[in-house]
């Protein structure tokens, strides 16, 4: 300890050793602390400080070694193994006090090199008018944010690069599975943050997990982060969605049979819920029943790497905060390049602000940052407020409980509803797009798809609706 000469690198080393021997308070530090590497006393300390946080993300063992590997041509080694093995890690308050330490003076340090720098890039104002300063002081705050001064553009330039960027292959969407809904935006496009508003009950992880599936049987690389279902519960609806569609496809989809108490009842009748109970005892059923539940878990299997499922259980990485929800997907673009994350939901991560308002936009910006750094498209699901469910007039806010801001954010809003009443019908669900920012849908543009009530399949998705095409065409039938 005696090397370092003040308090900021003292508590900066405890900090980083802390972070070593507690991983645990890798994310503390990060997103509780807000700690950053800009802030740190030395370029050594920040580059420790983003390879722990770095290694942390990709779910790799933190060790001598692997921080070695990263960074060991970049720093003293004899500097590094002194934070790491000489300091005594601080744990509890000693590990918070040091916390607000470095932060103290890491923003005290950055406030007087941006003084300096200003000071250094400020004209002689001696005998200039107010305006003449306040303008120069601003061009130069302005060049402080973007990295360099203020550089006006003009239009011809604009066209100039418009002309290039026209020129240029068109850029790739990924098809939802809904043909109208692939009508109106063209599919998923990277950077693109969508929300799926509903009241309680309405279908919203319904229409997720009919997006999530269809993108996987696809190829397309797909992210599920779920604070509402475990994972088996899941793959247990994507497999009762499977089953179904097999019934399509072999033309038994309304097929009545026996049951065990000689009644009545249709081969289409496979629920998740049902499945998790029974386990093996689904194989007691109609013959028909298992080919196709059997067929089903097969197909499920195959996804294999395609798609992730991350939910709160300790074994699947304690999904629970903002913070984990970004280690997990930070970590799946690194091993697996997802495409495609859907969060289930909104409201139901922690986030390290108080108030339900805070939290709903601090969770919906942070999704949206994710969405638009790495690229990859966002699908959110998100309870709607009272208000906005007992509202009868239409309105282009989807009204996400908590508050505005998460639905601000969004690049598309849909909202999912049965309509209730003297002609009730839970084979029919409306979703309505209330929200487009770029064309189409801002006037509430309205579907009713069919859907299985048991497993929830969209029965006019592209997956049913080739199901159902290929028996029509081998029993020699147009498809509808």
């Amino acid at each position: 300890m005696d090397g370092h000469k003040s308090a900021y690198e003292n508590a900066a080393c405890d900090v980083l050793a802390a972070m070593y021997f507690d991983n645990a308070k890798i994310a503390l530090s990060e997103y509780e602390y807000n700690l950053k590497p800009v802030i740190l006393p030395t370029p050594a300390h920040g580059l420790l400080f983003k390879t722990l946080c770095d290694l942390n993300r990709e779910n790799v063992t933190i060790s001598d070694n692997t921080i070695l590997a990263r960074i060991g041509a970049s720093v003293d080694i004899a500097w590094l193994k002194d934070v790491l093995a000489v300091y005594t890690p601080k744990v509890g308050a000693d590990f918070d006090a040091n916390c607000k330490l470095v932060l103290k003076y890491g923003l005290r340090a950055r406030a007087a090199g941006v003084s300096r720098i200003m000071a250094d890039q400020f004209d002689d104002v001696e005998g200039k008018p107010l305006e003449t300063i306040v303008s120069q002081g601003t061009d130069i705050l302005t060049g402080l944010n973007t990295g360099s001064r203020a550089k006006a553009v003009q239009a011809d330039e604009i066209s100039n690069e418009l002309d290039v960027y026209f020129d240029a292959p068109a850029d790739q969407t990924i098809p939802t599975g809904l043909a109208w809904l692939d009508g109106l935006t063209s599919g998923f496009a990277a950077g693109d943050v969508w929300m799926i508003a509903g009241a309680y009950k309405m279908r919203k992880t319904t229409l997720m997990i009919n997006l999530c599936l269809h993108l996987a049987m696809k190829g397309i690389s797909t992210t599920f982060l779920s604070r509402e279902m475990n994972r088996k519960q899941v793959a247990a609806q994507m497999i009762a969605m499977l089953a179904v569609g097999d019934l399509l496809e072999h033309g038994e989809y309304e097929t009545k049979f026996k049951d065990h108490n000689d009644k009545d009842a249709y081969l289409n009748w496979i629920a998740p819920r049902k499945l998790m109970q029974v386990r093996s005892g689904y194989r007691s059923w109609d013959s028909r029943k298992v080919r196709a539940i059997d067929a089903a878990r097969v197909k499920y299997k195959a996804l294999g790497k395609v798609m992730r499922i991350y939910d709160t259980t300790p074994d699947n990485g304690g999904l629970s905060d903002i913070a984990s929800a970004q280690n997990c997907v930070k970590r799946d673009l690194f091993l697996y390049n997802t495409q495609v994350v859907f969060v289930d939901y909104l409201q139901l991560f922690n986030a390290p602000v108080s108030g339900t308002y805070e939290q709903a936009a601090y969770n919906s910006r942070t999704f949206q940052e994710i969405a638009k750094r790495d690229p990859l498209t966002m699908v959110i699901a998100a309870q709607r407020n009272e208000e906005a469910i007992k509202n009868t007039e239409e309105s282009y806010s989807p009204g996400i409980k908590g508050g505005g801001d998460a639905a601000a954010v969004a690049d598309f809003a849909l909202q999912t509803r049965y309509k209730f009443g003297a002609n009730s019908d839970e084979t029919k669900l409306e979703i309505a797009m209330t929200l487009s920012r770029h064309g189409s849908g801002g006037s509430d543009t309205k579907h009713i798809a069919n859907i299985h009530p048991n497993s929830g399949l969209l029965l006019d998705s592209d997956y049913a609706m080739r199901c159902k095409r290929k028996h029509q065409l081998e029993f020699g039938r147009q498809p509808v």
